[in-house]
């Protein structure tokens, strides 16, 4: 038996670990080369009705939302999240994101420091300096750059 007709069985089963099957079939769904987002979002939010604290289920929700462009809806999924989880990087790169979007400026630019200030990662870096530079900020995105690779 291959491992999404185990995960499919355990999900019938209706049993233990019920919640985690929906989320790893979730995952799985999302991370095909043809993804079906709407399925993989049915699934993360039943999990997350499950149990509610489950931060990679809450992420799974709002990264669904945010490929299929409901990028304000993801930002509440976001902000639900981080009364679970605290300040994440990976929560503030996604909402400065989020933001960057829906053409909220300054809380994008926001979010990505406190993103950096957390973890300074490269994707980070290079996204807040595209944010200046598309809004007309070169210099704030050279500082950002230059930040990057010191």
């Amino acid at each position: 038996m291959d491992h999404k007709a185990l995960i499919e069985k355990l999900i019938q089963s209706g049993g233990y670990g019920l919640e985690y099957c929906l989320y790893v079939k979730a995952q799985i769904l999302l991370t095909q080369p043809t993804p079906n987002i709407p399925t993989s979002l049915s699934l993360f939010q039943k999990s997350v009705t499950m149990n509610p604290g489950r931060a990679q289920s809450l992420m799974g929700v709002a990264k669904c939302l945010m490929v299929m462009g409901r990028h304000k809806a993801a930002v509440e999924v976001y902000r639900q999240m981080a009364k679970v989880v605290g300040s994440d990087w990976k929560l503030h790169h996604q909402l400065g994101t989020c933001y960057a979007v829906m053409k909220e400026y300054d809380k994008a630019v926001s979010n990505f420091h406190t993103a950096l200030s957390i973890h300074a990662h490269d994707v980070t870096y290079a996204a807040l300096g595209r944010l200046h530079v598309a809004n007309g900020n070169d210099e704030d995105a050279l500082g950002v750059y230059e930040q990057a690779v010191e």
